[in-house]
């Protein structure tokens, strides 16, 4: 699925999952509105797994078979993206909290 494809078909989260080359990828910036669009995404996700572990429960079938590779590949990618955005958010802060300090400091002057 090609992203265009993924953002027409309303499917947020296969906009991050499909195959680009590296040299496509730039940054994008995200505020807390689509910051929370990812997150209820990946809560969808999860109440879906949730919902087939429950049925497997239900149902005791013990030995769904699944293809993991690619799943687990693309969790662990958004697992350190995830991570990456914690620590990007955390320098913002403090170059944030610096500029007012600064700021505040003329004004003394």
């Amino acid at each position: 699925m090609k992203a265009e494809e993924a953002r027409s078909s309303g499917r947020f989260l296969d906009t991050f999952l499909v195959e680009r080359p590296a040299e496509s990828m730039t940054l994008q910036p995200y505020g807390p509105e689509k910051l929370d669009q990812f997150a209820l995404r990946l809560l969808d996700l999860a109440a879906v797994m949730r919902e087939v572990a429950q049925t497997c429960r239900e149902h005791e079938i013990t030995d769904l078979s699944l293809h993991d590779k690619k799943a687990d590949e693309w969790c662990g990618r958004l697992d350190d993206w995830a991570h990456k955005a914690r620590a990007d958010l955390e320098v913002k802060i403090r170059q944030a909290r610096a500029k007012r300090r600064a700021l505040a400091g003329k004004d003394v002057y």
